[in-house]
């Protein structure tokens, strides 16, 4: 018999979703699918969305195209009514609002084995969301936790028991990247922000600092790949300071790193990351790294060997390594993209991820003695 496992996730919205919704499509698609049956439970979200999860074989059901369409009521009988219904084997959850109404009604449905998987140190959460974690947790047979900060994190903050937390870092699409790199003579002054415009990105702040650092060092540009609400912030921001030469609002693109050039620089000013996948995807373009050292970053960029770190929150900080990145001799340079690149394939390999989870899953069933 083969397993069937429900995936519960808010929106299949990439602006909203990205890094996360990338995560589940790399994991379906490297499933062992004679094994695995593949089930989607979406909160919200515009039906043509479901298309390339689809196209890996998943049955996507979606509860409203709108979130402001759903209420706890209605999505908890909706949940309750679809798992009664499909009877999986496992519930897998992602983001705190399926996190925690799903893992709620697998509970209450008997979902054998109740699983989720912890992105991100959220710094803005309250106390009452790390309480309902807490509770939530003695409910849950597995954490997975995409780096070891995230895990510790989980542990002290949330009060998360070590011994349900497993360690499994996400995987990017190595499909998309060359398997080699070739060396370049000097960094490109085109500079990249790729992630959704939201807080936790600090977009703005960024805007601040490279103006400051444009004004000095004529010719650089930044163009800032991905959406959201912070958007038209941003695009008064560029105009109040003179910069619409200089940074521009792309807007979202699904391979953000199609057309830009080996040697360019990608800048990360996030004030908390659970891990980056955005990093490794422009590592593996052969893109230099810059970033804040917040979070699972530092499980990603090793500082002055595959990358840059600078302190989080510190604007000099992040101007003064920008120009030492600029001053970098052909051989360190080469040398640097490299070992990003080696790291990006070796370490973060989405078909290691999904083995990981697979073996995980197995293990799970096997201890609640489920009868396939």
């Amino acid at each position: 018999t083969n397993v069937k496992i429900v995936y519960i996730i808010p929106t299949l919205d990439m602006d909203e979703g990205g890094g996360i919704l990338e995560f589940l499509y790399l994991l379906i698609r490297h499933l062992d699918r004679s094994y695995y049956e593949v089930e989607i439970l979406v909160f919200y979200s515009i039906p043509n969305h479901a298309s390339r999860f689809r196209d890996l074989g998943a049955s996507v059901h979606i509860a409203a195209d709108k979130r402001e369409d759903n209420t706890y009521l209605t999505l908890f009988r909706w949940l309750a009514e679809k798992i009664r219904k499909l009877q999986p084997h496992i519930v897998h959850t992602s983001v705190y609002w399926a996190d925690t109404l799903g893992r709620e009604v697998a509970d209450k449905c008997n979902v054998p084995v109740v699983m989720m998987t912890e992105h991100n140190t959220n710094l803005n959460e309250t106390v009452d969301q790390q309480r309902i974690k807490k509770r939530l947790s003695l409910k849950t047979d597995a954490v997975a936790c995409v780096t070891n900060v995230v895990k510790n994190y989980s542990v002290k903050v949330d009060g998360i028991d070590a011994d349900r937390i497993e360690v499994i870092p996400c995987g990017f699409n190595l499909d998309k990247y060359a398997k080699n790199i070739e060396d370049i003579n000097e960094l490109s002054r085109d500079f990249y922000f790729v992630g959704r415009l939201v807080d936790q990105k600090k977009p703005l702040e960024l805007i601040e600092v490279f103006a400051s650092f444009a004004k000095k060092h004529s010719g650089c540009r930044l163009m800032y790949v991905g959406d959201g609400p912070l958007h038209k912030e941003c695009e008064l921001l560029i105009k109040s300071l003179g910069m619409t030469g200089t940074i521009f609002l792309e807007g979202y693109k699904e391979n953000p790193f199609e057309s830009v050039q080996p040697g360019s620089i990608l800048l990360l000013n996030s004030a908390y990351e659970g891990q980056g996948i955005v990093l490794m995807e422009a590592m593996a373009q052969g893109l230099l790294c810059i970033a804040s050292d917040c979070g699972g970053v530092t499980e990603v960029i090793d500082h002055n060997v595959n990358g840059f770190l600078f302190k989080t929150n510190d604007q000099d900080a992040l101007k003064r390594t920008i120009e030492k990145a600029l001053k970098m001799d052909r051989a360190d340079l080469n040398q640097l993209r490299k070992n990003a690149h080696r790291k990006a394939r070796d370490v973060f390999n989405p078909r290691k991820m999904a083995n990981d989870y697979m073996q995980l899953y197995h293990r799970l069933l096997e201890n609640k003695l489920v009868d396939l």
